[in-house]
């Protein structure tokens, strides 16, 4: 019951009392009324002595865990202003699971719950609704605070390997090398030599009176840079995951058993596959060392990956990716990427690669660009398993075709 009902209740209850006070006496009359008299103050006492303000904060077991580990969490709870309250009250809708925590306070402004660990799927959490409430020392009258609630935690996605063979020749192979060992990014401090400026580095490395005079941007190179090996790209619009093929649905059936069914696009499960074979080959390149140009439909240009970063151009800007993120097409980033880093190898992840980017695929090969497609459409049953990451290669001169996928 709301605290305008129970007021609204006690004030009754309060006035029969006082009648059958007035009109009959007796102490039991009088005892009850004293009683009921006590319970109303100490309860607008709360509610107008209670604290004014509640801050929030989560603390977790991990920094940037992987989907589907197991996280503990913990509210680390500070109150401020008026007097602390006895029972305190919190509904978390964290995970979008509402969870409930009903804590003896004491008349404590610090209080530290530890809520049950769980298993979550990739994305970034923090920002549920969290609702604060106190009450009196018997629980009747319950009043919200407003609170301020902190601590994001993005929850990775899982690294899916991508198999299969890559259709080029070791010649061909040495000469990416070779071209990928021209295009170099700053890892140090700027140096003294200048050299003309590159997609990724940063606008403090830019000499402002060299470019003036050049007519073009300038940067002073660092003393020590490293090779950029490859670009790795992710589509992310709806289009390109929502036409593909259908996956087979499994329903229960008679005694227990599973039947086939046919179901409609399995759009999530593609575009969970293909950030899960990004993460995948940004990670390997990044335990290797090696400097990789990243970008999906929601980023506007070409940044440094970082596997440090909690911003979009690291791990955390795939946890919270979503489909239909942007307004980037896969054939407008990779034309951009091949005319930005000539000669870098460029990987396109996507759902099913569509007509424009097999178009600009082409085009982009027979001038020597070296690209390659990973496609991780749903495929059909006795093609392949659903939703595992499928290369599709296309080798320079060729033209893709989308029935040419192999499993992978």
């Amino acid at each position: 019951m709301k605290a305008a009902g129970v007021w609204a209740a006690a004030g009754l209850v309060w006035a029969l009392l006082l009648g059958i006070l007035v009109w009959h006496g007796g102490r039991t009359a009088l005892f009850m009324l004293a009683v009921l008299t006590f319970i109303l103050l100490q309860g607008a006492c709360a509610r107008w002595l209670g604290p004014k303000q509640v801050f929030i904060r989560r603390e977790y077991s991990a920094v940037m865990p992987v989907a589907g580990e197991r996280i503990g969490m913990r509210l680390v709870v500070k109150m401020k202003g008026g007097l602390p309250p006895v029972w305190l009250k919190l509904r978390d809708e964290f995970g979008g699971e509402a969870a409930e925590y009903a804590e003896f306070a004491g008349f404590r402004r610090h209080l530290v719950i530890e809520a049950p660990p769980r298993s979550l799927p990739r994305g970034i959490y923090g920002q549920e609704k969290l609702t604060v409430s106190h009450s009196d020392l018997f629980g009747w009258f319950s009043y919200k605070r407003p609170s301020t609630v902190s601590g994001l935690l993005p929850v990775l996605p899982v690294p899916a390997p991508v198999a299969g063979g890559e259709l080029r020749g070791e010649g061909q192979e040495q000469e990416r090398r070779e071209s990928a060992e021209e295009r170099l990014v700053p890892t140090g401090q700027p140096g003294g030599s200048i050299r003309g400026y590159l997609p990724g580095d940063p606008m403090k490395a830019i000499d402002w009176k060299i470019s003036a005079r050049r007519g073009e941007w300038a940067v002073r190179a660092p003393e020590k840079e490293e090779a950029l090996v490859s670009i790795v790209l992710l589509v992310t619009e709806r289009d390109a995951y929502e036409g593909g093929p259908r996956k087979q649905e499994w329903q229960p059936g008679r005694g227990g058993r599973l039947d086939a069914a046919a179901g409609p696009p399995a759009a999530a499960q593609a575009f969970e596959a293909a950030v899960s074979a990004a993460a995948y080959l940004l990670a390997e390149a990044a335990a290797q060392g090696h400097a990789v140009m990243f970008r999906h439909g929601g980023m506007d240009r070409l940044c440094r990956w970082n596997p440090h970063s909690l911003g979009e151009e690291g791990p955390a800007g795939l946890a919270g990716l979503s489909l239909g993120a942007g307004s980037w097409s896969g054939a407008e980033m990779l034309a951009a990427a091949v005319r930005g880093c000539p000669g870098v190898p460029v990987t396109v992840i996507t759902g099913t690669a569509d007509s424009r980017l097999l178009d600009v695929n082409r085009q982009l090969a027979e001038w020597g660009a070296s690209i390659r497609l990973l496609s991780c459409g749903l495929l059909e049953t006795g093609t392949g398993n659903a939703g595992a990451p499928v290369r599709q290669a296309v080798p320079a001169g060729e033209e893709a075709k989308q029935d040419a996928d192999v499993s992978a």
